[in-house]
């Protein structure tokens, strides 16, 4: 009976801080041999006065460590202080079980196990939790992290009065201004469906751990001040192994958010209670209602026999999908119910990107149906009508079935079609590019993206794809249909304004350059922000489109961001973000945390997510990890051009240079007009240290086109002969090596003449220019800029044996000292010329 002396204590408190009568003959209707028990409970608590000044543990330290400072909630269990820890110098939050309360073996030993369950537990929206122990004269005590923020129950109470006051709306200003959470762009529904996915994630973990929470709740969720649901209070969680601490025929739970299972029954400790549990906690938020109202005992006696009321009917405006998931996550029947957190964390997710749900709605027939089992007795009556219609009703459940099963299946193709989506589509190449791509290609693309719209046809990162390979293709009116639909789908005045500048699009100018993004309404919602973002993407202006697309959340912005978060993310460790700013990894760091994210949102990995990724990662040196992920991508998308590129460039960088040159000529097949693959080519055949063959790979090239920088078939040939010429110094053969550097420096020169002072191609000639010319420069000069080539690249032969020469023919080779250990040094290499031959068009 301890709990619920606990919980009748619990309602005679919460009553007593609304200003209400404590009435206990009520409050402890169904138990009434337990009045005085409670009666003397809230005796106790009348003689403690928590509150400052007069509070007797204020100051006080425990365990010479956590000093009490100020009171922020009392229970009847005990009380949480705001404290300092002493030795780490921060603030902490302290539990304390305190020993007027129930001063038994058994609670002690269920407060120390809540401290154990949470201790063992690790995720972003679990509350941690640092310590746990006793002081004397034995105050039992839990510190945990020291949360900023307001409890959910708050938050919904608030809601519901502001809602029945006629206070709208419910948004992201509502909670800036009522509770200082800032969640920018999101409105109330959304909101709270996205916090319930952040604790089902919560569960998930403990449920993999073994624990069982029991007390899924709202005063059990904490929003802190960054907008993130928190899950609180495991004292009364049951974990795998762990002995029961609660009496046979004893209720745990509160019965507003308790599975029906739950009452009088120990043993109910599945993680199917909490899936009620959360499903219940998500109904009184959206609903501005609990699922069952009245007292302790009213509310036991309703989960008997009595489904909470249809969302529907208390919301109308609640959506279909909505509904279904909280009455799949609330039937009384376990079997019923989704089959794990897991489960129903999916489909929350996918409620919140505004996909498609597993759940299904509870048809009407389907209600009475279940409420006749419930209460057989008037079935008698209606048994004639159950005849009428009794051929109807398997045809019916049969049509839903069969259209369940179909949707299902289209779901799941549409997971894997999206999956294979190339990595780039209409973002790759120039703007004077992507119009001439390949016919051929670009009707694969459309027929893939029409069968994944026929699929879901709200896909809105597909109808984006579709639209912007249209308008590449001069087919206007088809690109503007797509536009078209989105505003639809989602009515806004920057929906309509971008259909008018649709209309107005200036046809002489390639694709998305056609289309004037500025001046158009401010992004509102996540469908604005996700178009805004693709286009100012397509539009190169990446900065602009980080800034639109920071604050979405829904499944497609997120997946747009990923690319322009890449972009941003690569410029700054290349220190070319913004002038003056150095080279930094921060971005990159971000991004990966973010698809690793959003893969775990989506429920698996994409060809894009893995190339954007693999990429990173080998920006980043950590080539293992990004190969693997390219290797990855490019199994999901075999004929990418970008991973095909990016993946050989990787293996060249770890001297694999015989996959390298396949998978480069496979890219070059794919985009014969794009000369990149080509110039990579050569670049390998230098570092085989086939000079004629990589120029031989150069002159088969044209130096003109649509898609060949200006500067490029002069820089990459001044490459080749640079290279060239460290060769043939390192054999010492000084002639040869100067009219290499002479060639070299011709066409570094004409490249020069070709690009924008100052810019980073510009530099780039610049900076090779300087690392040339070893046979006119002083002695311990050359020795300088061979180690900055060695710098770069510290296992390449050719530079090695050139920095040897170059040794022998400087000062410092007089120093007898450093000389003998260079030579040591030169002969444990045991340079030998082991190089691989490749072959080369001709």
């Amino acid at each position: 009976m301890e709990d619920l002396i606990v919980r009748y204590v619990e309602l005679a408190l919460a009553a007593r801080a609304k200003g209400l009568p404590v009435d206990l003959a009520k409050i402890c209707s169904d138990h009434p041999n337990l009045i005085p028990e409670v009666d003397k409970l809230l005796r106790l608590d009348d003689a403690i006065d928590f509150e400052p000044p007069e509070d007797p543990l204020l100051g006080k330290v425990l365990d010479e460590r956590y000093e009490l400072q100020r009171c922020i909630g009392v229970g009847a269990m005990g009380a949480v202080y705001v404290a300092k820890d002493r030795t780490l110098d921060r603030s902490v939050a302290v539990k304390l079980l305190q020993n007027g309360l129930f001063a038994s073996k058994e609670r002690h030993e269920r407060f120390a196990r809540e401290a154990r369950v949470l201790a063992s537990l690790r995720h972003p929206n679990i509350v941690n939790v640092f310590d746990h122990g006793s002081s004397s004269p034995g105050t039992h005590y839990i510190v945990m992290e020291h949360l900023v923020g307001v409890p959910l129950a708050q938050l919904s109470q608030q809601a519901e009065e502001d809602t029945a006051a006629g206070l709208h709306p419910l948004d992201s200003e509502w909670l800036l201004r009522n509770f200082e959470i800032n969640v920018p762009g999101l409105s109330y529904l959304p909101q709270v469906v996205f916090w319930c996915s952040q604790v089902a994630s919560a569960l998930e973990e403990a449920h993999a751990a073994g624990v069982t929470h029991r007390d899924v709740k709202p005063t059990n969720i904490f929003i802190d001040q960054t907008g993130a649901a928190i899950l609180l209070d495991f004292g009364i969680a049951a974990k795998a192994g762990d002995g029961s601490l609660t009496a046979d025929g004893s209720t745990i739970g509160s019965p507003w958010y308790m599975a029906p299972e739950q009452v009088g029954n120990r043993a109910a400790s599945t993680e199917l209670v909490d899936v009620y549990g959360l499903c219940a906690t998500l109904y009184h938020l959206v609903t501005l209602r609990p699922p069952y109202e009245g007292d302790y005992a009213e509310v036991i006696s309703q989960l008997a026999t009595t489904d909470p009321a249809p969302p529907q009917s208390i919301r109308p405006e609640l959506s279909r999908d909505l509904c279904a998931v909280l009455e799949k996550g609330m039937d009384r029947d376990p079997s019923r119910r989704y089959a794990s957190m897991k489960a129903l964390g999916a489909d929350l997710r996918a409620l919140y990107a505004q996909l498609p749900v597993v759940a299904r709605p509870i048809t009407k027939i389907a209600r009475w149906g279940r409420s006749i089992r419930r209460r057989p007795g008037p079935a008698a009556a209606v048994l004639a009508l159950i005849l009428a219609v009794g051929i109807t009703i398997p045809v019916v459940s049969w049509s839903r079935d069969e259209a369940f099963a179909l949707e299902t299946a289209q779901r799941v193709q549409h997971k894997e079609l999206f999956k294979a989506i190339a990595p780039s589509m209409a973002v790759e190449g120039s703007f004077a590019m992507r119009p001439k791509l390949d016919p051929v290609v670009r009707e694969a693309y459309l027929s893939q993206l029409d069968t994944l719209i026929e699929l879901l046809p709200s896909d809105l990162h597909s109808r984006l794809l579709r639209s912007a390979l249209l308008l590449d293709a001069g087919r206007l009116d088809d690109s503007f249909q797509d536009m078209q639909w989105i505003a639809d789908y989602e009515e806004s005045p920057f929906q309509q304004a971008m259909l008018q500048r649709y209309r107005e699009i200036d046809v002489t100018k390639p694709g998305v350059v056609g289309l004037t993004l500025d001046g158009l309404p401010e992004p509102v919602t996540d469908t604005d922000r996700a178009v805004l973002g693709f286009q100012l993407h397509r539009s190169r202006r990446y900065q602009d489109a980080g800034l639109v697309l920071a604050p979405a959340t829904s499944l497609a912005a997120r997946t747009i961001r990923l690319g322009v978060s890449y972009v941003l993310g690569s410029k700054s460790m290349r220190g070319a973000l913004e002038p003056g700013v150095p080279p930094s990894r921060v971005l990159l760091d971000k991004f990966l945390a973010e698809v690793e994210q959003l893969d775990a949102d989506r429920g698996g990995a994409t060809a894009r997510s893995l190339y954007l990724r693999g990429s990173a990662r080998n920006l980043l040196e950590d080539w293992v990890n990004g190969i693997a992920d390219l290797e990855r991508s490019l199994k999901l998308c075999p004929d990418a051009f970008g991973t095909n590129f990016n993946l050989a460039d990787a293996l060249i960088g770890q001297g694999e240079y015989q996959r390298a040159l396949q998978l480069l000529r496979k890219a070059q097949a794919l985009r014969p007009q794009n000369q990149n693959a080509a110039y990579l080519i050569a670049s390998v055949a230098v570092e085989l240290s086939d000079y004629d063959g990589a120029m031989a790979n150069l002159d088969v090239l044209p130096r003109t086109g649509h898609l060949i920088e200006a500067h490029a078939p002069d820089f990459w040939r001044g490459y080749v002969e640079a290279n060239r010429a460290i060769s043939l110094y390192g054999k010492r053969d000084f002639v040869a090596a100067e009219a290499a550097e002479a060639r070299a420096l011709g066409h570094y020169q004409a490249a020069l003449k070709l690009v924008a002072p100052g810019t980073f191609d510009d530099q780039r000639i610049r900076g090779n220019i300087e690392m040339m010319k070893l046979s006119d420069t002083d002695p311990e000069a050359r020795v300088t800029k061979l180690l900055q080539l060695l710098t770069a690249n510290p296992n390449h032969v050719t530079y090695l044996e050139a920095l040897q020469v170059a040794l022998e023919h400087s000062e410092l080779s007089k120093l007898e000292q450093v000389h003998k250990h260079l030579v040591a040094f030169f002969s444990s290499l045991a340079i030998k010329s082991k190089r691989e031959s490749i072959s080369t068009p001709k």
